[in-house]
């Protein structure tokens, strides 16, 4: 009994001592330990921000070198600019924006035709059919990037079919409490952002060409 006392009185001793030192320790302030929380979150961050320059410089480089190949195409022809219409409805508007075009689809139909014909030698078929997956793969490889084209314009296009009506209301709004049409397009492309960015787009630059003195029908 007096044994168990005396343990029962040291580790009381002990766990007194215990926290008596630790709450006389001085503890961190707020303003380190806020730091010291945000570290994590803040290494994620950068680190985020860097793959994401990381993709875009890949992407670059590969645009590079796809618009390199396209320029083997598109300088047998002076005049491209129907393609060049489609590639703007379907939102692709830089000034290289048909050379890539035709530098993927140039890659495309080598690729899918090689790997046909490589197909084909791998499985023992016959040399005729090996040559016809061929044709057929780099067809279907010059094909597929005008049919994603035309694919990108009609999504582009139902979006801004369902926007519109949103877009009109606001404009109707903006100008009757007394903004210029200009400045209505401003405000209704920031509001509209939230329901399509890209008839956000569409309006942000409708407004610029508007500025630069493209007449009104023309850039709506």
């Amino acid at each position: 009994m007096i044994l168990f006392l005396v343990v029962v009185l040291v580790m009381t001793s002990v766990f007194a001592l215990v926290y008596g030192v630790a709450s006389l320790a001085p503890a961190r302030s707020r303003l380190i330990s806020k730091r010291l929380g945000e570290l994590p979150s803040g290494a994620a961050r950068n680190y985020s921000s860097v793959q994401r320059r990381q993709r875009q410089e890949k992407r670059e480089r590969l645009e590079s070198l796809m618009q390199a190949f396209g320029e083997r195409v598109t300088a047998r022809r002076a005049d491209w600019s129907h393609v060049q219409e489609k590639l703007l409805q379907a939102g692709y508007r830089r000034s290289g924006a048909v050379a890539v075009y035709f530098g993927v689809r140039l890659v495309a139909m080598v690729l899918m035709g090689s790997g046909a014909v490589f197909g084909t030698v791998t499985l023992g078929v016959a040399p005729a059919a090996g040559v016809l997956a061929g044709a057929v793969g780099a067809s279907f490889g010059w094909l597929a990037p005008a049919y994603q084209i035309k694919r990108r314009i009609r999504k582009r296009q139902l979006s801004l079919q369902r926007a519109l009506p949103d877009t009109l209301d606001l404009l109707v709004v903006c100008v009757e409490a007394g903004l210029g049409l200009n400045q209505a397009l401003v405000r209704v492309s920031e509001e509209i952002e939230h329901v399509s960015e890209i008839m956000s787009e569409e309006l942000v630059l409708a407004n610029l060409e508007l500025r630069a003195g493209t007449p009104r029908d023309e850039a709506l």
